[in-house]
């Protein structure tokens, strides 16, 4: 069901052109959830609604992740570098400190993160 105009949070989402974000912002396109999206490929991204953004950028810039973080109230993290030829443990901690960096400073309540291989969802509490 779609929310009321007043309850609907601002989102951002990364790792939305993957497996589970795309199906996250599916849902949240459903609820009438207005979305902006942080992609290194816009143009691979399955947007259904008018109120989806795409914004290019990198989850390591942090000036791409402070203007995407602008005027959002709930961020999903669920970046993985799984396909890397590299250490992707190693990457992903990197990914998830440099957003969690930014974020500290930034005035986003909740980061909600997927923690690959654990299928769980973690709530990071940001500024009050």
């Amino acid at each position: 069901p779609a929310l009321t105009q007043a309850a609907v949070p601002r989102v951002l989402l990364t790792g939305a052109t993957g497996y589970v974000g795309g199906r996250l912002l599916h849902q949240l396109e459903v609820a009438g959830v207005g979305v902006r999206c942080l992609t290194r490929r816009p143009g691979a991204l399955r947007a259904t609604a008018s109120t989806t953004t795409a914004q290019r950028g990198d989850v390591m810039d942090p000036v791409a992740v402070r203007a995407a973080l602008d005027g959002i109230d709930v961020a999903y993290y669920l970046v993985h570098s799984m396909g890397s030829t590299g250490s992707f443990a190693g990457e992903d901690r990197a990914y998830v400190e440099q957003v969690a960096e930014v974020q500290a400073r930034s005035r986003v309540a909740v980061v909600c993160r997927a923690i690959v291989g654990k299928l769980q969802v973690e709530r990071v509490q940001g500024p009050t």
